[in-house]
């Protein structure tokens, strides 16, 4: 269930996000949504925990806050398999987008896990 609930969230997320700042992302469609949603939530289960060990040392120098770069860059990665029907404007927008999902993924999903 979990699977499928990140799935939903990402596409929500995605959806809202391409409709409130349309000059910084951009989705063609609410299928490119939800393929974008598919791919970001495999990529999440099998490239972040690489990137996670990979990049331990400086995620503990920055006290964490390297996982914020982290989860850019899987955004990035579904941008970049998606091609032109997903993309963001900048690396600022790319950032900005993803600091907004982090924090819209913590308050959604705080409490699922912890009954």
């Amino acid at each position: 269930m979990w699977f499928f609930g990140r799935i939903l969230l990402n596409f929500l997320l995605f959806m809202a996000f391409s409709g409130v700042f349309p000059e910084a992302f951009f989705v063609r469609n609410w299928q490119t949504a939800l393929l974008a949603a598919v791919v970001l939530v495999i990529f999440n289960l099998l490239v972040r925990p690489l990137c996670l060990l990979l990049f331990l040392p400086l995620n503990l120098l920055t006290v964490g806050l390297f996982t914020f770069v982290i989860n850019a860059g899987m955004l990035w990665l579904t941008s970049f398999a998606l091609g032109d029907k997903f993309q963001f404007s900048s690396l600022t927008a790319l950032v900005g987008i993803s600091l907004l999902m982090s924090l819209c993924t913590t308050l959604f999903t705080k409490g699922s896990w912890q009954n």
